[in-house]
């Protein structure tokens, strides 16, 4: 996706009816707000894609990877084996 995204500004920063061919004055910016929204795509992306642990008593959302034992939100202790239900 985001490779399209790329392809598509550059795309967009080309003259096609120039007749000399190449690429628009503003190019550069073009090009460039085409990268920034691509990475933040694959930002978002990412992001959403990462599994999150919910605090039974609160229902905080904890990171997987952090190894809590006590939720930040409430202070309910948490079991060893990561103890939570489905994220809302």
């Amino acid at each position: 996706m985001a490779t399209v995204i790329v392809l598509l500004s550059v795309l967009g920063a080309y003259n096609w009816r120039g007749s000399p061919l190449g690429f628009l004055p503003n190019a550069g910016v073009i090009i460039l707000s085409g990268i920034a929204v691509a990475f933040i795509v694959i930002v978002a992306a990412r992001s959403a894609s990462q599994p999150w642990r919910v605090c039974p008593e609160c229902g905080g959302r904890l990171p997987v990877h952090a190894r809590m034992t006590k939720c930040p939100y409430c202070g309910h202790s948490l079991s060893e084996k990561g103890e939570s239900l489905p994220p809302r």
